[in-house]
């Protein structure tokens, strides 16, 4: 008597089909997950760059305020100086003092627009900052979502791991019947042509 094992086969056939599948997805999810991973490292690097860059531009900025701060204490010390002499000079004197004064004064006056504007410049340059560094923590939050994401994921790709790995024992279990069944239809053969 012959027994069919065919369907036994089938089921094993389509086990391994399966596990081929399964397999092919876990390495596109893990090339996958290596791509964002190196997109997160490259963005952190860029991060980093900005945060030096804007490091930079407010040491600069500081330089300048100090600078400013200056050129009005000089100011203000020369405007005290005048008031102080100027009742004790002659007006001829005064006068000529006066031209050269005002000119000192619009040449300093030149220099504290000049950097207003630079201040002013800077100030624009550092609202950019600001805002790429929004844009930069809104990215860095869109892919910490990603990565929570690629993480469920592959706690699901590990339970779904544990399931193959508990078909793959319950295949052995049965390629060991069958082969134990194999052997005792041999058994049964040889008996049978014996009597």
């Amino acid at each position: 008597m012959a027994f069919n094992f065919n369907p036994n086969k089938k089921l094993i056939d389509d086990l391994n089909n399966e596990i081929k599948s399964l397999n092919s997805k876990v390495k596109t999810i893990s090339r996958s997950f290596e791509e964002q991973e190196n997109i997160l490292h490259k963005f952190q690097a860029d991060f980093q760059e900005l945060s030096k860059k804007q490091d930079l531009f407010l040491e600069k900025n500081e330089k300048l305020l100090e600078q400013i701060t200056s050129q009005e204490k000089i100011l203000g010390k020369a405007i005290a100086e005048i008031n102080l002499f100027k009742p004790r000079l002659e007006k001829q004197l005064l006068d000529k003092f006066s031209l050269g004064l005002e000119q000192e004064l619009a040449n300093i006056t030149n220099k504290i627009k000049a950097e207003m504007n630079g201040y002013n410049s800077s100030k624009e340059l550092l609202t950019k900052y600001i805002k790429q560094t929004k844009d930069a923590m809104n990215e860095l939050d869109k892919f910490q979502r990603l990565a929570n994401l690629i993480k469920n994921k592959d706690l699901e790709l590990n339970e779904y791991n544990k399931i193959l790995e508990k078909n793959d024992q319950e295949k052995l279990r049965l390629m060991k019947k069958i082969d134990h069944l194999e052997n005792l239809l041999v058994k049964l053969k040889k008996t049978q042509r014996r009597t």
